[in-house]
């Protein structure tokens, strides 16, 4: 068993400064195992419920619940289910991403498409992803300026899904990548580790700088992913796994 905890930074540019980050606000509150909540399933290789989230509007907030493998609406004024749309229940969904700008999903079938379904849940199209992109693992689904990204390889690298709203060939997006990811305005950062304790962040923009992050830790190991960012102000997570106890088999 592999034990680690979970802590979120605020890392400042223009200063440059490293904070926690433990405030977190409550959206909403969803019932386990009921008709209209999510179902959690307890499995050999883990836990099963919801694999990821997004609001999609001022009053809405989807979710996928993986394992039912249902997409699930729920307004969270009144925090009640508005609605909800299945799939081809031989797909495995895994990762979505809402369009705000094309008014759409895109849904990762951790295969090797994208599946795109409009907002109230009716099927559009598909297209396929690179098999070279799959491989690398997509742990992220991004969009700016109606250009689809996705994120692999620890949140280390970036490729090209979509340009302008049209997909591209799975050729064309091999080419499309980036060492680093891309932060709201398209600016590039890039996270390199040192040693356990010690990474430098580059953001790539018109003052392109790299500064140093160093970690108090006696932790076994220290990774940092950049999750997000907004104006200077970049979001990570940091990971640091406690143990590495090997895994019984019987």
């Amino acid at each position: 068993m592999i034990k680690y905890t979970l802590l979120f930074l605020l890392f400042i540019i223009s200063s440059p400064k490293l904070f926690s980050q433990k405030t977190m606000e409550k959206v909403i509150e969803i019932p386990w195992n009921t008709e209209d909540g999510c179902k959690l399933e307890n499995l050999d290789f883990g836990t099963v419920g919801i694999s990821s989230y997004q609001i999609i509007s001022n009053n809405e907030i989807a979710i996928l619940c993986d394992y039912e493998g249902i997409m699930k609406v729920y307004n969270i004024d009144n925090q009640n289910l508005s609605y909800k749309f299945t799939k081809d229940p031989y797909i495995t969904w895994n990762r979505f991403l809402f369009s705000r700008n094309l008014e759409k999903f895109y849904i990762f079938d951790n295969y090797s498409k994208i599946n795109c379904y409009t907002k109230d849940g009716l099927f559009i199209n598909s297209f396929d992803i690179s098999k070279k992109i799959v491989f690398e693992g997509i742990l992220l689904l991004k969009e700016i300026n109606n250009n689809l990204y996705a994120i692999c390889n620890h949140m280390r690298n970036t490729y090209t899904l979509v340009e302008n709203g049209i997909p591209l060939s799975s050729g064309e997006q091999e080419t499309k990548k980036i060492d680093g990811v891309y932060d709201s305005k398209g600016n590039v950062i890039k996270i390199s580790k040192i040693s356990k304790t010690e990474f430098t962040i580059t953001t790539s923009n018109n003052q392109s700088k790299t500064n140093l992050i160093s970690l108090e830790s006696d932790y076994l190991e220290n990774e940092i992913y950049c999750i997000g960012s907004v104006d200077d102000i970049i979001l990570l997570s940091l990971s640091s796994f406690l143990t590495f106890n090997p895994m019984k088999h019987p």
